[in-house]
């Protein structure tokens, strides 16, 4: 059957429908990518006027600042970060060392750091009596004595620390600052910095920290031969090798993991001698850790004649493990 004249086939009107409905699909989403792109560059222009009528200016990196690991563990411990950030940054901002700052200053320093009006706030009034005192619009912060003080610890050496806006990493930079080459066990961290050994693994793997597994030895042969390896378990869980050093065979068990974080920067004592000479017979030797582990034969013996065992000297390594002597 031919078509009528005048009217094309059916099956161009079927093609000329399908393309004019295309074309006006495509005039459809490129109308709304091109409303997308005009709302997204006017929120873009908003917000940056905001923050120049506000006065913030975000950094593109965080500042660094002087911390004291004591007083680090011990405002983690308490559940006192947050009051420890704001307090480190205003230390940080009073370069003249008048003891205050303005409170619109201190404002605009915390803000810079991406966080809040209402986070500085709420802080502001957590930490109030303990950290600062503020009054007349200006807020007076706790000398570095009174607040070491006031948790019952010593200050430690102090170490620069970069502030970040998430508490998480801020609390992970205290913990792997007090990580420089040190032998300690999980334990004892726990009880310093009050965190669970999942959080301390956590911290370690996110910022790169060494771990690496130790042996104490007995300076005494158990005389010629070959070692046989594993003996048994103590009663307290501690596992025992017989090792082989020299041709002679010696006694060895765990001991706590060394921690190494390179990224460590360690600044002169200062306040913080002065301020621990001051407040150490006040504490009654709390807050101080006693040392184990030593790397100079010398200065162990010396602290092995004043403090007496036990006391390890660094010898080398065995396989993955380091081996420590005990005198």
């Amino acid at each position: 059957m031919m078509p009528r004249q005048g009217y094309p086939p059916r099956q161009a009107v079927l093609y000329s429908t399908v393309q004019r409905c295309a074309v006006r699909c495509s005039a459809v989403q490129y109308g709304a990518v091109l409303c997308s792109s005009r709302r997204n560059q006017s929120l873009h222009n908003l917000a940056q006027r905001s923050l120049k009528v506000k006065g913030v200016i975000p950094q593109q990196g965080c500042p660094r600042v002087k911390a004291y690991p004591g007083l680090s563990q011990a405002a983690i411990r308490n559940g006192q970060a947050r009051q420890l950030r704001l307090w480190l940054l205003l230390r940080s901002l009073d370069s003249q060392g008048k003891g205050w700052i303005e409170y619109e200053e201190a404002q605009k320093s915390f803000l810079a750091l991406g966080l809040s009006r209402r986070s500085f706030r709420d802080t502001l009034s957590k930490g109030e009596g303990v950290w600062w005192v503020k009054n007349r619009g200006r807020i007076f912060l706790r000398g570095l004595e009174k607040v070491c003080l006031r948790f019952g610890v010593l200050p430690g050496r102090p170490v620069m620390v970069q502030l970040d806006r998430s508490l998480s990493k801020f609390k992970a930079a205290l913990y792997t600052s007090f990580l420089n080459s040190r032998t300690i066990s999980r334990a004892a961290l726990r009880r310093l910095w009050g965190v669970s050994r999942t959080t301390m693994r956590r911290w370690e793997e996110v910022l790169g920290v060494d771990v690496r597994p130790n042996l104490g030895y007995a300076s005494e042969s158990l005389g010629e031969g070959e070692g046989i390896g594993f003996l048994a378990f103590d009663p307290e869980g501690v596992p025992y090798w017989e090792i082989t050093l020299r041709g002679r065979r010696f006694l060895a068990w765990t001991i706590p993991n060394t921690y190494t974080y390179s990224v460590v920067e360690t600044v002169p004592y200062g306040l913080a001698r002065k301020v621990a000479k001051r407040i150490r017979p006040l504490l009654g030797g709390e807050g101080e850790l006693r040392r184990l582990y030593f790397h100079e034969a010398k200065r162990a013996g010396k602290y092995l004649r004043k403090a007496g065992p036990p006391v390890y000297v660094w010898h080398g390594t065995y396989g993955k493990f380091g081996l420590w002597t005990r005198l």
